[in-house]
This record gives structure tokens, sequence and C-alpha cells, in this order.
């Protein structure tokens, strides 16, 4: 289902990409709103409608994401990030619909 939401909403999936996988990488260890609210700025700056977005709604949108994120498994409930262990077949399966969407998930398989 994330690899589906990451898909579908490019605004997810960059989040998944940018920030979750490369503070994994780096092995910040957490995402926190912060991270979402300077990643959100970043990109109003290149996407003016994201300014339109009220301020209720964007942080309910920014709840849901993380909420997403922990019912994934991906995040715990304090923001810690939680690697995707993925087997051969799961990832094999990730990458066969569209190869390279193993980007949206916490790992080190490329």
């Amino acid at each position: 289902m994330w690899a589906a939401a990451c898909r579908r909403y490019d605004l997810i999936g960059e989040f998944a990409e940018e920030i979750l996988r490369e503070r994994f990488l780096t092995l910040a260890g957490t995402v926190s709103y912060e991270d979402y609210d300077s990643f959100y700025r970043a990109k109003a700056m290149w996407h003016e409608e994201l300014t339109t977005v009220t301020d209720q709604s964007y942080k309910k949108l920014r709840q849901v994401l993380f909420r997403m994120m922990v019912e994934a498994g991906l995040l715990t409930s304090t923001g810690e990030i939680e690697p995707a262990l993925l087997s051969a077949r799961v990832a094999a399966l990730i990458t066969q619909r569209t190869p390279g969407d193993i980007r949206f998930f916490p790992t080190r398989e490329a």
C-alpha cells in the first residue's frame, strides 16, 4: 500500500525518497514534523499550488502522512525510522511493476 500511495501522490513519493530514505541511509535515525516542514517549504518554491493550501489542511496532510508511515511499519510513533526488511520475493514484486520503487522504503537495497 505504501508503494501505491507513493506512486499515486508525487509529494508522498518525493518525501519518502528524499527525506525518509535519505535520513535512513545517512543514519539520522528519525523523521520529524520539522523535517516535513522544511521539505514542504522547499517544494513550495517550485510548486506554487502548495502555497495555496490552508494551514489547517497543511497540518492534516502532515498528520496523515506520518500516520501512514507508522501504519506501514516504516516509522515508530516517536518518529524513529524502522528499516524495511523486504524479502527477495517482495522486493522483486515491488520493482517488477516499476523499477526503482524500492526508493520509497528505508532500506539499503538498490
